[in-house]
């Protein structure tokens, strides 16, 4: 029984952090620092805390060239998209686009032949109720669905991959390796476009200088940003993935009705009754998958 209630604790705090980000970045997100710079930050000091917390230091020589292709996926690739998503949208919406990474995730693991097609009938129920808030949408918020959507595919792909192509490394070493590499992978590109923005109108989104606009200020919600919600969020989600492998597309597929509240408390964002009845039909599904599972 008292380890029952662990899980449930560790699941629970885990859907808490993960859906309070898209609410932090809006909160934190000004004119003096801009989105990429926030997820240059993040990452980087998140990665830092982790890995002072982690027993193995230094990974095997053999894994770089995998978390480096992993970290240009993630960071560079799907918190872009991500963090461009929440710059057209608002928190709540990105929130139920993002819940789905999930999907893709399981798709890919099915196309593999490692799971039946069969087992993503229990994400059915919670795709019918994020219809009903995303669809309602769709005309009004193109570019911002594009966006979220390719942050989802591209992170639901990552996860994937960071669980089927093992390493010599720890899950926290891994995260940690993950976390810093990104970062300077995006802080590479940055410089790069920074030279090349002058001759195309492509590079002008990266044309940035990452090390100014932190100031005595933003320090302390960077470093909540930083330490609790990215570090804190992502490696107790690839906690549950290990430990719950069957039950931890339930974060993310929660997560809406959690954002829901951070967005309506802290920015006043309205909620339709299709969200609303999207909401219940997710926690509704969620709750009995979860304790059909954590009960087997």
């Amino acid at each position: 029984m008292k380890k029952q209630s662990t899980n449930y604790l560790l699941i629970f705090l885990t859907t808490l952090i993960v859906s309070s980000t898209e609410v932090t970045l809006k909160l934190i997100g000004h004119a003096t620092i801009s989105g990429l710079q926030l997820n240059f930050w993040r990452f980087l000091i998140g990665g830092l805390f982790l890995l002072s917390l982690t027993k193995q230091k230094k990974i095997a020589l053999k894994s770089l060239p995998r978390i480096l292709a992993l970290a240009f996926l993630f960071i560079v690739l799907s918190m872009t998209f991500y963090q461009l998503a929440i710059e057209q949208s608002n928190a709540f919406f990105v929130a139920v686009v993002f819940s789905l990474n999930p999907l893709f995730a399981r798709v890919v693991d099915a196309l593999s032949g490692n799971i039946s097609f069969r087992s993503l009938l229990v994400m059915l129920p919670s795709l019918i109720g994020l219809s009903f808030i995303v669809i309602p949408a769709v005309t009004n918020n193109f570019i911002g669905i594009f966006y979220a959507i390719a942050a989802s595919m591209l992170f639901g792909i990552y996860s994937w991959l960071n669980i089927r192509i093992g390493t010599t490394n720890s899950t926290l070493t891994n995260t940690a390796y993950t976390f810093i590499l990104g970062a300077f992978e995006l802080y590479g590109i940055v410089t790069i476009s920074h030279k090349l923005s002058p001759y195309s109108k492509i590079f002008e989104y990266f044309n940035l200088r990452m090390l100014t606009g932190v100031d005595w200020e933003n320090i302390p919600s960077l470093l909540f940003l930083s330490i609790i919600v990215t570090a804190g969020g992502f490696f107790l989600y690839f906690i549950c993935q290990r430990r719950y492998p069957e039950v931890a597309h339930l974060i993310f597929f929660s997560k809406p009705a959690v954002s829901m509240i951070f967005s309506v408390l802290l920015l006043g964002e309205e909620v339709t009754m299709y969200s609303i009845l999207g909401i219940f039909i997710i926690i509704t599904s969620n709750l009995i998958t979860l304790r059909r599972s954590l009960k087997s």
